[in-house]
């Protein structure tokens, strides 16, 4: 479902993220020589590092946010339709297992959780309109959609590298939760990106989404491969230039 027109901002942001998406790849192309070989212990070392696993908890922490926050807009009950925001359940028996009684208590915890921040949520938005939370919900899908297809990407290459290699690299554990955080992200990307598009115009969704996993892909790359040194100091700062021109295209797109 579409819930805004293609409007002419929408237009020049789209084009001002293609351009910065073209830039970016067109100048990460210049590097020394990136290594296109992984053995195991290389992958293990790469897991290890301090600086990407720091990174890598603060991209969850920010995918995760971005997902919540789209997964409220959509929980909001719409003034012009005037739908009630839930209405009373009767209270569940009391379990005998403790298992379920856990579990019955975390969902209510999250319950809680959920309710107190879309409250916050819709008293913020109480002035927007139905159309535009709609376009908010479908913008935070691509970008959590983006930025999963860009770790995904990671992921990607580090499976293909070390599943060519003889041997059998299941049995240990750095190739085994790679590819499990591969399957992870994949799915997750794809059920965002469904999310965003039935929410907002294709114009809009899929070159933000194309522009996360192109700002995301070569940061992961960057830092989980530790290929800074690949790379001349001027590369690197035409390339972020460009994700300043990208980022600009969706300002410009808002």
């Amino acid at each position: 479902m579409v819930g805004t027109p293609v409007t002419t901002s929408d237009i020049r942001g789209t084009a001002l993220i293609v351009f910065g998406v073209i830039l970016i790849v067109v100048f990460s192309s210049i590097n020394h020589g990136l290594k296109q070989e992984l053995s195991v212990s290389e992958l293990n070392t790469l897991w290890g590092r301090g600086s990407w696993i720091a990174y890598f908890i603060f991209l969850i922490a920010f995918i995760f946010g971005t997902y919540v926050v789209s997964d409220l807009l959509g929980k909001l009950p719409s003034p012009t339709l005037g739908l009630p925001g839930g209405l009373p359940g009767s209270r569940p028996a009391p379990a005998s297992n403790p298992i379920v009684r856990a579990y019955r208590g975390a969902k209510a915890k999250w319950r809680a959780w959920d309710n107190f921040w879309l409250g916050h949520l819709e008293r913020f938005l109480a002035r927007t309109g139905d159309a535009r939370v709609l376009w908010l919900e479908g913008i935070g899908w691509a970008v959590a959609g983006g930025s999963l297809a860009g770790l995904c990407l990671v992921f990607t290459k580090a499976v293909v590298k070390i599943f060519w290699r003889p041997g059998h690299p299941l049995v240990h554990f750095t190739p085994l939760l790679t590819l499990v955080f591969l399957i992870i992200t994949a799915v997750l990307q794809i059920i965002c990106l469904n999310k965003a598009l039935q929410c907002a115009d294709t114009v809009v969704v899929v070159p933000l989404f194309y522009a996360g996993y192109t700002v995301f892909g070569f940061i992961n790359s960057l830092i989980f491969y530790n290929q800074s040194g690949q790379y001349a100091r001027w590369v690197l700062v035409a390339v972020f230039l460009s994700m300043g021109v990208l980022i600009g295209g969706v300002v410009s797109g808002a």
